[in-house]
């Protein structure tokens, strides 16, 4: 089909390179606004969400094009009732932004709809650009802070894809289905950004990567893993932010250390894990227990205990789950912070420091276990793992052992719920999985080829059979799913994140 010179195809790809152009000019950083504060930078003019003060010619122009395309050529093709139903999930969660009228919500659900239809973006590239035209219309976000815009948008495109695929929308791309490879990193070398010293288990589990994911990214192909120790993972993912080309060759290897201080805002932070795509991601969770000293065998007799002492690296470290568990279970306890790692944690507990611990499922399967089975320590519960559908599951390595949800329900006769249970989540999810992210603007090619290699990966028996090994009987969660899983973190409400300063300030001290 022909819309006037151009092949509707043509057109179609044009109009997801013209969306890579916008979504990376609204990532434009914007300082909350005040009565003193100085001009608030704003994206290009032509390519800004469309508001009601003003239209822009170029920008709707390309927008109808898409329309016309869609009203042409795709009715025939599509259920039209899935553009309404997007529509109206649009219109309700972003009523409350005057900005957006009726046409230009119209026009994103078509343009939605077109792109997926007639390109090869991925679906989460396309969500991505939607996602990032929102926080742009409110300028008082600041780019390192999360609040209720950026989450309602994000809902919406996963939440309307999943409709669009509900309602039998046929796209030529959907969530976790990627087409075959193209040949991109043949010959190539990947490298995987680590912003940690190598020995470390995020360390080890980029190496496991790199010494297994070659040839399934393509021929020749090899993966490298590039060190960059500092400030707690932080130094290196800012690099990857500022420094690192947007080529495909280079991913960021994500784990506890440098998302803490996202998610609470610190002001080293100059990354954003929400302006990433999602490769693949692994929930690797941890086990509460406590010394045979105490006399206790049920986590319900934890209440009983005169004095429970708890031994931590910091407030914003790996154990900081715990932390948050005990917020959920509303336990008493005193914690000494300052430890070195986990490993002195489990020595302290050993020698009669302390009587409360947590390690991480490997530390606790190696070190803990042999004391348990001397009697010298009780497990308690684990504090389970965010499965593909966002809930909270046991830990697949501890199938016997109890979450801290199911002691939740056991205490309170209901399942945990609230600002705390959320906070909860949000703080699990953010020390328990491990992920690689690349560029959003990395050529699609590579972010395909990524995802297909994982995907090919896992449906390898040799391949799982070696990872079970080596890291668990853990899944590999890739695309969107690994954004699921890491949605409690990203997506996490003020109200939360408020929760977790004021318990931590009032039982430690300590402020986030």
């Amino acid at each position: 089909m022909i819309i006037g010179r151009w092949p509707v195809s043509e057109l179609m790809r044009s109009a997801a390179n013209f969306s890579s152009s916008a979504r990376r000019a609204t990532r434009t950083t914007l300082a909350p606004s005040s009565a003193s504060s100085s001009a608030v930078s704003k994206p290009t003019p032509w390519l800004a969400p469309v508001t009601n003060a003003t239209l822009s010619v170029r920008f709707m122009s390309i927008r109808l094009l898409l329309v016309m395309a869609y009203l042409c050529n795709v009715c025939k093709g599509l259920h039209c009732y899935t553009a309404c139903l997007c529509l109206v999930n649009y219109s309700l969660r972003l009523k409350q932004y005057r900005q957006h009228n009726f046409l230009s919500l119209l026009l994103d659900v078509v343009e939605f709809i077109c792109i997926l239809k007639y390109t090869k973006t991925t679906s989460s590239s396309v969500v991505t650009f939607f996602v990032k035209r929102v926080p742009a219309v409110n300028p008082e976000r600041s780019s390192q802070k999360m609040n209720k815009t950026t989450r309602n948008a994000s809902c919406f495109n996963r939440r309307a894809l999943t409709l669009a695929v509900a309602a039998g929308l046929s796209v030529g791309v959907v969530a976790n289905s990627h087409a075959e490879l193209t040949g991109f990193y043949d010959g190539e070398t990947l490298e995987i950004l680590t912003p940690w010293t190598p020995g470390g288990g995020a360390d080890t589990w980029g190496r496991y990567i790199s010494a297994t994911i070659g040839p399934y990214l393509g021929n020749n192909a090899s993966v490298q893993v590039i060190n960059r120790p500092g400030a707690g993972g932080v130094q290196g993912s800012n690099e990857f932010q500022l420094r690192t080309a947007s080529d495909g060759m280079t991913v960021l290897l994500q784990s506890a250390g440098q998302v803490f201080p996202f998610m609470y805002g610190s002001d080293a932070v100059r990354y954003d894990f929400r302006d990433y795509e999602p490769i693949v991601a692994m929930a690797q969770s941890g086990v509460v227990y406590a010394s045979a000293d105490l006399g206790i065998e049920d986590p319900l007799e934890l209440w009983e205990v005169d004095e429970l002492i708890y031994g931590e690296v910091s407030p914003q470290a790996i154990g900081s789950m715990a932390l948050a568990a005990f917020a959920l279970l509303d336990l008493p306890h005193d914690a000494i912070f300052g430890y070195q790692s986990r490993g002195p944690t489990r020595l302290a507990l050993e020698q009669g420091e302390t009587n409360l611990d947590f390690q991480t499922a490997s530390a606790y399967s190696s070190n803990v276990e042999p004391l348990v089975e001397e009697g010298t320590a009780v497990p308690l519960f684990g504090l389970g793992i965010i499965d593909t559908d966002g809930e909270l599951v046991r830990d697949p390595a501890f199938p016997d052992m109890p979450t801290v949800a199911e002691v939740y329900e056991e205490r309170h006769g209901e399942a945990p719920s609230g600002v705390a249970w959320d906070a909860y989540r949000a703080v699990l999810s953010a020390g328990s999985i491990k992920m690689l992210w690349a560029k959003a603007d990395a050529p699609e090619d590579s972010i395909n080829d990524l995802r297909y290699a994982f995907e090919q990966a896992r449906e390898d028996e040799d391949f799982m059979a070696d990872s079970v090994e080596a890291n668990g009987p853990y899944e590999w969660l890739v695309g969107d799913d690994a954004y699921t899983a890491m949605s409690a973190t990203l997506d996490i409400s003020e109200e939360a994140l408020n929760f977790l300063r004021e318990t931590f300030k009032e039982r430690y001290d300590a402020d986030l």
